[in-house]
Order: structure tokens, then C-alpha cells, then sequence
């Protein structure tokens, strides 16, 4: 399946970027919806390079992770999560270019669900403004916090075993944009984008 979208497609005007991070605990009016995500994703493709960082609050008591375990905290936790989109490029083993969005969160040990959108912009110009967008990924996975933020996971657009194949050499750019996943309550990770480079 090829798909290819002009930024305009989805009514996004295209030289906007929209820095969305929310700090503190988290509160429904605040986040983003999921239906909101690709929206967020697109802005960010034509806006700076960056990496996106948000820190959010889990009030003290019990609560289940997405692995199932029931953890209890005594006071409230906090973690903060960082995205980062690296640049595309061509991978032998997926016969495609793709982009790999890294997200990390630091703080009390735990598994914390995110789930991210992402997005692949394609042109043989050299001209952000004339990105196509040929892939689309939307999933939740899990990413294992620690006091240190050395663990991250790794989301990949196209999404791993698609069927969507990406042709090089032309001009790249991958972004995203995220949200912790049920049943945390939603908080934005943000939006950001990989730079924009040509792949031979």
C-alpha cells in the first residue's frame, strides 16, 4: 500500500509548528486526543528539528500498569518522557527508508504505555514545504522507566512488517508525536522532527 498526502491534505497550514508539552499532573481538558496525534505529527514535520520532552504526575495510590502488575506508590510520581525522531534513512532489512522515533522516560521504575504517531514526509525537492506524506504509523508500546532514563523503545515508521515500501533517493523527514496510553491518565509528549535530509 503506497500512501502519499500533501501536508495540506489534512487542513494543517503547513509552515506551523505547534510546541505541545504539558508539565504537572495531568488533566483530561489539557491532552491531546489520539484523534488529534496525526494532526500534531503533521505540524511538526515542517517546524525545527527537535526533541520533545514532557514531565507528568501519577497522584499516590495503586494502579495497574499496562504489563498488568499493580504498583502502589506513597507519595505521587513523577516521570519525564523524551522523544526524539532520529533522521530517515535506507534500511536493507525493511527494503525501505524509514525513521525510528527513540521515547524515554526517567523516574521511578515502572512500565509506562505511550503510544506514538508517526510520520514519514517524502520530495525530490529541496524544499520542506513540498513533503509528501508516504508513511503513517499509529501504536502503543510499552517503555520501561527507571530512575535514569536509560531505556528507551524504539517505534518505527513504516511500522515494522508493513508492507509499504519507501523508495530512496529523494529528500526525508520523520516526525512525531505521542501521549501515555490507558490506563494512565493522557499526557502529551509533545511533537517534534528529525532533520530534513536527503537519502541516497
Amino acid at each position: 500500500m503506497k500512501l502519499t498526502k500533501p501536508l495540506t491534505a489534512l487542513g494543517v497550514a503547513t509552515a506551523v509548528a505547534l510546541p505541545l508539552l504539558i508539565a504537572g499532573p495531568a488533566q483530561a481538558d489539557e491532552a491531546a486526543t489520539p484523534e488529534q496525534l496525526p494532526r500534531f505529527a503533521l505540524q511538526a514535520l515542517t517546524g525545527p528539528e527537535d526533541t520533545s520532552t514532557s514531565t507528568f504526575t501519577v497522584p499516590a495510590g495503586k494502579y495497574t500498569d499496562a504489563a498488568g502488575k499493580v504498583r502502589t506508590f506513597a507519595a505521587q510520581a513523577t516521570w519525564v518522557c523524551n522523544g526524539k525522531t532520529d533522521n530517515p534513512h535506507w534500511s536493507k532489512g525493511a527494503a525501505s527508508v524509514i525513521a525510528k522515533t527513540r521515547v524515554t522516560c526517567k523516574g521511578p521504575t515502572a512500565t509506562v504505555p505511550i503510544r506514538v504517531e508517526s510520520l514519514l514526509g517524502r520530495t525530490t525537492h529541496n524544499s520542506i514545504n513540498s513533503l509528501q506524506i508516504v508513511a503513517e504509523s499509529n501504536y502503543v508500546q510499552n517503555v520501561a522507566a527507571d530512575p535514569n532514563g536509560l531505556m528507551s523503545q524504539t517505534w518505527y515508521v513504516p511500522a515494522q512488517g508493513s508492507a509499504t515500501h519507501i523508495a530512496r533517493n529523494a529528500y526525508f523527514r520523520g516526525s512525531h508525536s505521542g501521549q501515555a496510553a490507558p490506563p494512565l491518565k493522557p499526557f502529551n509528549i509533545g511533537a517534534a522532527a528529525s532533520a530534513f535530509i536527503y537519502v541516497p
